[in-house]
């Protein structure tokens, strides 16, 4: 309908709905010093605008094994609930429809396990496989993998930031990523960047304006 309206000389520039995510690489359980940045980072970027945006993460692929993660989680959770520039120590309270599916996740332990509460200070699920739900409101999935070569896997046409700790991981991963037409940045700066630079796979400020060429200029 939108496109109808659209009359010569003028673009049509659409922004879909996005989904961010972070991968952790087995150095973030190295020590107790990089579990804690890994955490901290990755609370960070999911809790941007308290989750109110597509650069915020909603998933976060880990290499490790259960025992580790669960300690990555429950530091996560811990970190969920910091005061930062663009988060508030609590955020608004968790939607119903994510409250509902969680609470039947709670039968479901060990496979499935849950820190936090829906009070809008952070929630975090660790499944075997992303969730089939849209987390929201400081509402973070954690999931286990071998390789952050799987994690890379899980991104599709619908994810715009990938964040990766630590950052020379993403080498690795770079050819997988661009061709799922995924963002990546750095774990921790999700909002980071100038003004300018490509946005979901496009110079859109380029394309807010008509470019006209003088060729006897």
């Amino acid at each position: 309908m939108v496109a109808r309206c659209v009359g010569s000389g003028f673009q049509l520039i659409a922004f879909d709905p996005k989904v961010s995510m972070a991968g952790i690489g087995q150095e973030g359980f190295a020590s107790e010093r990089s579990l804690w940045e890994a955490a901290d980072l990755a609370a960070a970027d999911a809790t941007v605008f308290n989750q109110d945006t597509c650069a915020a993460a909603r998933h976060v692929c880990a290499e490790g094994g259960i025992e580790a993660l669960d300690r990555f989680c429950a530091l996560l959770h811990e970190h969920l609930g910091v005061r930062r520039e663009f988060t508030s120590e609590i955020g608004p309270k968790t939607p119903s429809e994510v409250r509902e599916a969680v609470d039947g996740l709670l039968f479901l332990e060990p496979e499935y396990r849950v820190w936090g509460d829906c009070d809008g200070r952070g929630l975090i699920v660790r499944s075997p496989e992303p969730v089939d739900l849209h987390p929201t409101h400081k509402t973070v999935d954690v999931v286990p993998v071998d390789s952050l070569l799987d994690a890379a896997g899980y991104a599709t046409v619908a994810a715009q930031t990938v964040g990766v700790y630590p950052g020379h991981r993403k080498a690795e991963l770079r050819d997988r990523l661009v061709g799922a037409g995924v963002q990546r940045v750095e774990l921790g700066s999700a909002l980071s960047g100038s003004i300018g630079i490509p946005y979901d796979a496009m110079y859109p400020q380029h394309r807010f304006v008509n470019w006209v060429v003088d060729d006897d200029a």
